[in-house]
């Protein structure tokens, strides 16, 4: 019953695990957001703790990266995602994945492809690695907040990032006729590796 009970009637949304679906709108200033519908109270608190103010961009040293598996010296951009339907995804070979991820890409270029250095994603101890350095790094020497020529990078490099997940992500079946396929990466954090 993770959808709860169905509405005879059909005149209640349907829920997602007691939560009503997030809908596609604007905001008051224009900008297109996804958000839970306005009396869904418990969806907007988790909406103010799962989006924190610039808590999705951050810049980490180089030499933060050592023992960490996987860790090219060509890796520039690390992004971190979640999948939630891994039970269902079967687009790669079967193994224990972990919902929270990460694609190492290199140095990403406007009219080039994103492809990162590993199809698959980090396993779980190499997340929790990163996360652990990157956490004791911020611990240590502080987190400052990044400049606008950051940012800028960061925003090109988003842009060229969401083509790579729309370009892997499955979801269903386009016909009947076909077997249904599942991979569904949602882009959580986006770090940026600095010499």
């Amino acid at each position: 019953l993770v959808f709860g009970p169905k509405d005879p009637k059909g005149t209640k949304p349907p829920k997602l695990a007691g939560l009503s679906p997030w809908v596609n709108k604007s905001d008051h200033h224009g900008k297109h957001v996804v958000v839970p519908f306005d009396t869904d109270l418990l969806g907007r608190l988790f909406q103010k703790i799962a989006r924190l103010g610039r808590a999705d961009f951050t810049t980490v040293p180089r030499d933060l990266l050592a023992g960490i598996e996987g860790m090219a010296a060509e890796v520039c951009w690390v992004l971190f995602c979640t999948h939630p339907l891994r039970e269902a995804e079967n687009t790669l070979p079967t193994r224990a994945r972990p919902y929270l991820t990460y694609y190492t890409f290199p140095d990403l270029t406007a009219g080039a492809p994103a492809v990162p250095f590993e199809s698959e994603g980090a396993d779980a101890d190499d997340v929790h690695r990163f996360l652990t350095a990157a956490e004791s790094h911020a611990l240590a020497e502080g987190c400052s907040g990044a400049d606008g020529v950051k940012i800028e990078a960061a925003k090109r490099a988003g842009k060229l990032l969401r083509n790579w997940i729309e370009s892997v992500t499955k979801f269903g079946a386009a016909s009947f006729t076909e077997a249904e396929r599942y991979f569904v990466p949602i882009p959580v954090a986006l770090v940026s590796i600095e010499p």
